[in-house]
């Protein structure tokens, strides 16, 4: 995990109200172990990566890469309007048919 991963771990805390050490308790760790992540001075297991992840409510990707996975309706939007007007209306015409 970069250094920006404790940046946003430390940014998330804040924005959930948890206190450091609350969120230790949560997690079963020490409040310092928290502090050295915050800091990048090290990282949590994957089992503890999860349960910090469902405690602070967000996505993992949110936290190691500062954005959220995107849904799939999304994923189609975007790869639909790159293509060429005309294809564009070929593909409505023929989700309209399904």
């Amino acid at each position: 995990m970069t250094p920006e991963f404790g940046v946003r771990l430390k940014a998330t805390i804040q924005r959930s109200g948890l206190k450091q050490n609350q969120l230790a308790d949560q997690l079963g760790v020490s409040g310092s172990m928290i502090t050295q992540w915050c800091k990048g001075e090290s990282r949590p297991s994957l089992d503890t990566f999860s349960k910090l992840c469902l405690v602070l409510k967000v996505q993992p990707c949110q936290l190691l890469y500062g954005k959220a996975i995107e849904s799939e309706d999304e994923v189609i939007l975007k790869a639909v309007y790159r293509f060429r007007p005309s294809v564009r209306k070929a593909l409505v015409y023929f989700l309209n048919l399904i």
